[in-house]
């Protein structure tokens, strides 16, 4: 490392984490060097804050502006960005919120800010071709169970111990003044999907949709995957599901999973 370099590693800290400046750059004939850095530290800080605001608005509207504003500043001092682009900013802050003492009260905040993040990834997660039904004609009907599920990149799946939903909807723009959520209705599977409009939209699935879909995300193929849901949900329909879920865009392929070749070392 140069000393340019190593010079411009010290100015960051010193704006990022609030190091003291070195000797050798804490000098400016104009105005008080740290009046400069907190400059620039303000700056930093409202770039972040504005970012974390832009993720999680339900958060914000649940525990106020100006409470958020100061869990955010907690939060950037904890976790200073460390990519030049902000989307990349904020992924912990589920985790930073479940052990914020000052929202402890509030134990569904951090399902939401989870439940929020998906969404944010969901919106800028890269296009795919629609499901291609070509691709299953040269496999074997009696193959089908081995299949392999891939999911949209935009698909996740939040399993919650609150209506995290509910919570969602809720605080959303177009939402009625009547919606009411009661936390006693209890947990949910929430899936953050992405329509063919590229609009994100958040729905609860059913306990044997959501696990099915669990399964398939993780690795498990299509008949593994059917087995354990019958076990212990004999009602599910397969057809239904898989129909559903290639419909809304949720399952993008299906494939066998080729066996690896063995290979020979020496």
């Amino acid at each position: 490392m140069n000393i340019w370099q190593h010079d411009l590693k010290e100015l960051l800290q010193a704006i990022r984490l609030g190091h003291a400046l070195p000797a050798q750059l804490a000098h400016s004939p104009h105005y008080p060097t740290e009046q400069a850095l907190e400059v620039y530290r303000n700056g930093y800080r409202g770039n972040l804050q504005g970012a974390l605001l832009m993720i999680y608005p339900v958060v914000a509207q649940i525990v106020g502006e100006d409470f958020f504003k100061y869990m955010a500043r907690k939060y950037i001092q904890t976790h200073p960005s460390r990519s030049g682009n902000l989307h990349d900013y904020g992924s912990r802050m589920a985790d930073f919120i479940s052990t914020f003492q000052p929202a402890r009260h509030l134990q569904y905040l951090s399902d939401v800010a989870t439940l929020e993040w998906a969404c944010h990834k969901a919106y800028y997660a890269a296009d795919v071709l629609p499901f291609d039904y070509s691709t299953l004609r040269n496999i074997d009907a009696e193959e089908y169970g081995n299949l392999i599920g891939l999911c949209h990149p935009a698909c996740d799946l939040i399993f919650s111990l609150y209506p995290i939903v509910d919570i969602w909807h809720a605080h959303q723009s177009d939402t009625t003044k009547n919606f009411n959520v009661g936390l006693a209705r209890g947990g949910c599977c929430a899936l953050v999907s992405r329509t063919h409009n590229n609009e994100v939209q958040v729905s609860t699935l059913p306990p044997a949709s959501g696990d099915w879909l669990h399964q398939v995300k993780i690795g498990s193929t299509l008949g593994v995957a059917t087995s354990q849901v019958l076990a212990k949900y004999p009602e599910f329909n397969l057809a239904e599901t898989l129909t559903h879920f290639i419909n809304q865009q949720i399952l993008i392929s299906l494939f066998l999973l080729q066996e690896p070749s063995n290979v020979i070392t020496q």
